[in-house]
């Protein structure tokens, strides 16, 4: 059999494999339906100005006004190439060898929960290490993880908004980690790839419970993870996406309690509105600033934020409040790419926090 045969007799049985009555179709693509149909759920959250909605929301104490640096639009075509090269990684996988879903036969329940459970302890071993080496070195942070951290404000989209490397390595690497050193069916695998991809995207998206119903089951929660997107927590809460041993065992752990209003305070002061997360880019940078520049000339409450992509402000602006905006705005650049550089990858956090301490004093 020459070349071209054994390539297109292997599509072929792909082809075939891939059939929704087939283990290797939900082996393929239950993790993507996954995500996206979960994200969706919480983006229709996002977009609610429910008070019942709003007070389950997880509220910083002391927010900063920093906001996401890229569209939702963006974030989602970027998630969508990394499912693309997930799911082409699969596909090779399964051309490769087209047996694997076949050559393992079924397995006990408790071998089942032993191998899923170990798969748990693995999956966080392999994504603390590899997490913490992006923050720790300046290089993969500039490079790599610096792409996430776009994100002050998680949502449920931005779960898996990372470098296209860094997703192969953390992300897909890593699960295939568990599955193959396990020797998981696809059976199992295919449960523990969707249970591990909503367990991402519940811990970014923000919410509490009930409205997030794994929340104070692990203690690897939103509210945990909101914290190391916190500059104040840029350095701690390591561990994904179920334990926090890790953190425990080396020093990395802080309370999400430091950083975030309790439930009955967020519940007490939550008024109805979107998601801080809904506001973003461009747009809300702009109003930020004409904020920052109003306060500064004591005009008084901050204008209302326009929609993303919105005007500039009002037609009758003059010319010195416009140079002052654009002053101010210059200066928010300028700190978070100071942050970036000093902050976020490198080894001086004390020194940047008490800069941004006095800025904002």
């Amino acid at each position: 059999m020459d070349l071209y045969s054994l390539i297109g007799d292997s599509v072929w049985r792909l082809c075939e494999g891939l059939s929704p009555r087939r283990i290797e179709f939900w082996f393929a693509f239950s993790p993507i339906f996954t995500y996206w149909l979960l994200a969706g759920f919480y983006d229709v959250l996002d977009h609610s100005s429910s008070k019942v909605v709003a007070k389950h929301r997880i509220a910083r104490r002391e927010p900063d006004g920093r906001v996401n640096r890229v569209s939702r639009g963006h974030v989602c075509r970027r998630v969508l190439l990394q499912h693309s090269m997930q799911l082409a990684a699969t596909l090779v996988a399964l051309v490769l060898d087209p047996q694997q879903c076949s050559a393992n036969p079924p397995v006990g329940w408790v071998r089942a929960g032993l191998q899923f459970l170990i798969g748990m302890f693995i999956m966080d071993t392999w994504q603390y290490w590899i997490h913490r080496a992006m923050h720790t070195s300046a290089f993969l942070y500039k490079h790599f993880h610096s792409t996430h951290h776009q994100l002050w404000n998680p949502y449920a989209f931005g779960a898996l908004y990372n470098h296209p490397l860094e997703a192969l390595l953390l992300d897909t690497l890593g699960a295939a980690v568990a599955m193959f050193s396990l020797n998981m069916t696809c059976q199992l695998a295919v449960g523990f790839f969707c249970f591990s991809t909503a367990k991402t995207v519940l811990d970014h998206c923000n919410y509490r419970f009930p409205l997030n119903p794994l929340h104070d089951v692990f203690p690897n929660s939103a509210a945990y993870h909101d914290v190391h997107h916190d500059f104040h927590g840029l350095k701690a809460n390591y561990s994904q996406p179920f334990f926090i041993m890790w953190d425990l065992l080396m020093g990395t752990y802080m309370d999400p309690r430091s950083l975030h209003l309790s439930p009955a305070e967020a519940a007490a002061v939550a008024v109805p509105q979107q998601a801080p997360a809904v506001l973003q880019g461009a747009a809300v940078t702009r109003w930020a600033a004409a904020s920052a520049a109003k306060a500064a000339d004591g005009a008084g409450a901050p204008a209302p934020a326009p929609a993303a992509g919105g005007s500039r402000g009002s037609s009758n602006r003059s010319s010195t409040d416009a140079a002052h905006l654009q002053q101010v705005t210059e200066v928010h650049h300028a700190q978070e790419g100071a942050e970036e550089e000093k902050g976020l990858g490198g080894k001086d956090v004390g020194k940047v926090r008490s800069r941004l301490r006095r800025n904002h004093a």
